[in-house]
């Protein structure tokens, strides 16, 4: 019990203040800073917690998964989830590093320009890709726990 309700709660974190985060905060700070830019200013110091978060979570639901070990496909199916959300939160983090570097170049044009924006795209899309996962892997994991509460494994 213990271990699902970490699960569940860290979970909640991560992925709420995600969703929060890029469905609230990001659009209302490009309306209300100004320039707009400076939103930019506040999701790069923003997205290094969230890192730290889905970081933290991520050995949560390792442990989780290690607990309910039985090779089904369901298992399968949670690895491979997991797995992709740990190769996302590495590119994520790669990306940001690159984006920053980029920021700190202090040149206008080049940071608005299309290298950025490559980058920007592809940090969009590890952060996409990272939270379907997190849904399947979410889907999956309830119904390994029902088979854990009737006594099946995996």
């Amino acid at each position: 019990m213990l271990r699902r309700c970490l699960v569940v709660l860290a979970f909640a974190f991560w992925q709420g203040g995600f969703a929060f985060y890029g469905g609230v905060v990001v659009p209302v700070g490009r309306s209300v800073l100004d320039p707009p830019l400076l939103q930019s200013q506040v999701t790069r110091v923003v997205s290094g917690y969230m890192h730290a978060a889905a970081a933290v979570v991520l050995v949560l639901l390792l442990w989780d998964m290690i607990e309910v070990a039985n090779p089904t496909r369901c298992f399968r199916w949670r690895w491979l989830t997991w797995g992709t959300m740990v190769v996302c939160l590495a590119a994520m983090v790669w990306l940001r590093v690159a984006i920053s570097g980029m920021m700190d170049a202090g040149d206008a044009a080049y940071v608005m320009g299309s290298s950025l924006r490559v980058a920007h795209k592809a940090y969009m899309g590890a952060a996409t890709l990272q939270w379907l996962c997190a849904m399947v892997w979410l889907c999956l994991t309830l119904v390994v726990w029902r088979g854990e509460d009737r006594g099946e494994r995996g």
